[in-house]
């Protein structure tokens, strides 16, 4: 949900809880040096480790706040802010929806079960903190615009558009992608080359073998000629393979959790968030067909398997703790 409020006369909008019907999700931005272009391969390793680091930093204090607000009584907002209008919303909505004509030519495509279309914007510094910026330049900026879910029913983000590149990033979860080329989604299958080696790989199914893999991923891995990471270069007319092991936990949080006293909660607020969540490892294909002018991108993507995701659950002795 979004409150409004005007300060020095600027137009501003503050998060203020998580509503998964609408189109607003996580916010992000990263600092000037990490939106500007590598000079050389080295400083472009740094920055990827860089941008992996604050988008983790920038989701867990999200989550914190999301969690924060939920378990607050709202009776003391303040009078000068009101729930953002229909009108907005709709405005929104609007902006985020693909084109007729992408919609008119994937129509048979869209037509198959388990496929989809979004649009997806560029992270933008319109969105700082829990507050966006809705004026100036900003004015035709969606909040949560950047970011997506591929996971039927779930209401976290996998994929986020980043200073021209796609990050595939979750609590708690295991993202893989690789590029496959020009070739069509329409010819896609279990046993396309690229998607083969995502649909054999075996994700680990303890904390730290987990996070072992994750860690790698970010690096990237080579396996057939091809790079297998969770980041790639974000391209009009490219087609993409991506796995998400969305990773399930069944740890009594109620009996061992203390949200008020835990030193550790901003990590167990993310297991309170997800289990709202749908948890899967599913296996997906999409393609950028469109670029707009105002930099945003539409996507068409459609399931190639879906299966129940692993179980990580944690001793009562142990930490509990991402994966990332």
């Amino acid at each position: 949900m979004l409150r409004s409020f005007t300060a020095a006369g600027v137009l501003l909008y503050s998060i203020v809880a998580f509503d998964p019907p609408t189109v607003i999700s996580q916010t992000q931005s990263l600092p000037p040096a990490l939106r500007r272009a590598a000079g050389n391969p080295d400083q472009d390793s740094y920055r990827q480790v860089q941008i992996q680091r604050t988008l983790e930093g920038q989701r867990i204090s999200e989550m914190r706040r999301m969690e924060q607000t939920a378990r607050a009584d709202t009776s003391g907002l303040s009078n000068d802010r009101f729930e953002i209008s229909e009108k907005d919303r709709r405005r929104f909505a609007q902006m985020m929806e693909p084109s007729p004509d992408v919609k008119a030519e994937y129509k048979d495509f869209l037509k198959q079960p388990r496929t989809g279309i979004f649009r997806i914007f560029p992270a933008s510094e319109c969105d700082e903190w829990r507050v966006v910026r809705v004026d100036g330049h900003c004015q035709d900026h969606v909040p949560g615009g950047s970011s997506n879910t591929f996971r039927p029913g779930s209401s976290t983000p996998d994929i986020h558009y980043i200073n021209g590149s796609f990050f595939a990033d979750g609590f708690f979860s295991l993202l893989i992608m690789t590029e496959l080329g020009s070739m069509p989604i329409e010819s896609v299958g279990l046993h396309t080359q690229g998607v083969e080696f995502l649909n054999s790989f075996e994700p680990k199914v303890t904390h730290r073998g987990a996070s072992d893999q994750v860690k790698e991923m970010v690096s990237g891995i080579q396996a057939g000629g091809r790079t297998y990471s969770n980041n790639v270069d974000a391209n009009l007319g490219t087609t993409y393979a991506l796995r998400i092991v969305a990773y399930r936990n069944e740890n009594n949080l109620e009996s061992r959790i203390d949200p008020e006293k835990d030193p550790n909660i901003k990590e167990l607020e993310g297991f309170w968030l997800i289990r709202q969540d749908k948890r899967y490892d599913v296996l997906i294909a999409f393609r950028v067909v469109r670029e707009d002018a105002n930099g945003s991108l539409t996507i068409v993507w459609k399931e190639l398997a879906r299966k129940k995701s692993p179980l990580i659950n944690f001793t009562r002795n142990e930490k509990m703790s991402d994966i990332r």
